[in-house]
């Protein structure tokens, strides 16, 4: 009968250790995922050359999913595709939800420095603004930028690139 509580005393211990040992193993699942390389350097961009963290001024929406990010940059696609001549960027979404957000330069002057990378962020702004899924979300656009309207919708991060040799990545945080 003595036998008994050692018995249950070791059972317990044996059963918090798998849990310990389960929570690290999962710990390090996470850790690993989130450090795990970016599988889209090399296929459409080459690896950044400067990277910056974007405290946005906004949470993200509840209503946010994959479908209205996609429908986001869609909408942001089509107005590019409209104009009479070759547009000078392509814009479309990556990853796991439709998190990732990247712009691709399709000229040669577009996007060569970091400062018309940030210049075309500013005019997209307005294009953003003026898609009709910020009026169905209820938003108030106007004080905020292309990457604070990124946050709302529930985007991660940004990409953009000359599709040659340049490339900035912004993490919204």
């Amino acid at each position: 009968m003595t036998d008994r509580p050692f018995k249950r005393r070791i059972y317990g211990l044996t059963v918090w250790l798998l849990v310990a040992v389960f929570s690290i193993g999962l710990c390090g699942t996470v850790v690993a995922q989130e450090a795990a390389p970016d599988r889209y350097i090399g296929y459409y961009y080459p690896a950044p050359s400067s990277e910056e963290d974007y405290g946005p001024r906004v949470q993200t929406v509840p209503s946010a999913s994959s479908r209205t990010r996609v429908a986001f940059i869609t909408g942001l696609a089509q107005e590019t595709l409209h104009n009479q001549y070759a547009p000078p960027f392509l814009i479309f979404t990556k990853g796991a939800e439709n998190r990732h957000v990247i712009i691709t330069g399709l000229d040669d002057e577009g996007f060569s420095t970091l400062f018309r990378m940030r210049a075309w962020l500013a005019g997209l702004t307005a294009m953003a603004r003026s898609t009709s899924i910020f009026s169905e979300i209820g938003a108030r656009t106007e004080d905020m930028t292309f990457l604070d309207l990124l946050k709302l919708l529930g985007f991660k991060d940004l990409i953009i690139t000359d599709g040659k040799t340049l490339t900035h990545r912004i993490t919204l945080l």
